[in-house]
């Protein structure tokens, strides 16, 4: 179990209060037994904010760490991937709303992500996790579209309630 750590909706600016705060959840959930963090922090300029997400990475010991989807809002995402090297996982639609409008970028970043182990001499690369629109319907024309293993979908099943007055 991967735990998503946000303090809000919106955006991935965040204050050195919610910054503080999401140390706080990285280390609680972190000895709480988690298998993984879901982090990510932006500048203002789009760029990864690297002082930040270094704090949380340190924060979270030897759990995973999975970048999410900040990524698919950053302004170089190629530049992003490189900053992006020590994580195991980033989760990305391709900076599109659906990951099939952004396999063609999917596909991309798996190739860079290949290139940047044979020629860096890391230890690891991140895997790029698919998310956005991945359903059991279309996850082979994904997979094939992008050349990626891994995928993340919501398992939810829409079950209607007896309520007849509904304000949506």
């Amino acid at each position: 179990v991967r735990v998503l750590i946000r303090p809000r909706f919106g955006d991935f600016l965040y204050t050195h209060y919610e910054y503080q705060q999401m140390l706080a959840d990285i280390r609680h959930f972190s000895q709480a037994g988690a298998d993984g963090v879901v982090i990510g922090s932006l500048n203002t300029d789009g760029t990864l904010n690297e002082a930040q997400i270094g704090g949380m990475v340190k924060a979270a010991g030897n759990i995973g760490i999975t970048l999410h989807r900040a990524f698919d809002v950053c302004a170089d995402p190629i530049a992003a991937l490189e900053k992006a090297a020590g994580m195991d996982t980033i989760l990305t639609s391709g900076q599109e709303a659906d990951c099939l409008l952004g396999s063609k970028l999917i596909r991309h970043l798996i190739q860079v992500s290949a290139d940047m182990l044979k020629t860096e001499n890391i230890s690891g690369k991140p895997t790029i996790l698919v998310g956005g629109g991945v359903k059991s319907s279309n996850i082979a024309e994904i997979a094939k579209a992008t050349g990626a293993y891994a995928f993340h979908l919501s398992g939810k099943k829409l079950c209607s309630s007896g309520m007849q007055y509904r304000n949506e």
